[in-house]
């Protein structure tokens, strides 16, 4: 017995002109619809767990946060700065310094 969703996909079939072939035709038909298979995009949307690929912010079962994505560095721009005394300039230009070593 066939279900709405195959008797619809059937009458589409029918319409394209791929009508038959069972379920390996819909599934061709299926995959020349989607779009190409990009890796790296996936990669940036989904992260690993011991329990295997997910997507989200954390695990459901053992809940282990998302690794942080890798950044660039963006130091402090002049518009940050100006009002600094050159006291404080040169100690924010030091812990800039600092964190940047750190965080590369």
């Amino acid at each position: 017995m066939k279900t709405e969703e195959d008797e619809a996909f059937d009458e589409l079939a029918k319409r394209q002109g791929d009508w038959g072939g069972g379920y390996q035709a819909k599934r061709a038909m299926a995959a020349d619809k989607q779009e190409p298979w990009n890796e790296d995009e996936w990669r940036r949307n989904n992260w690993r767990c011991s329990h295997g690929w997910l997507r989200g912010e954390q695990c459901e079962i053992c809940n282990a946060p998302q690794p942080a994505q890798e950044r660039e560095w963006v130091g402090l721009t002049p518009e940050d700065t100006s009002g600094f005394t050159s006291q404080e300039m040169s100690v924010a230009k030091y812990v800039s310094k600092v964190l940047q070593e750190k965080n590369s």
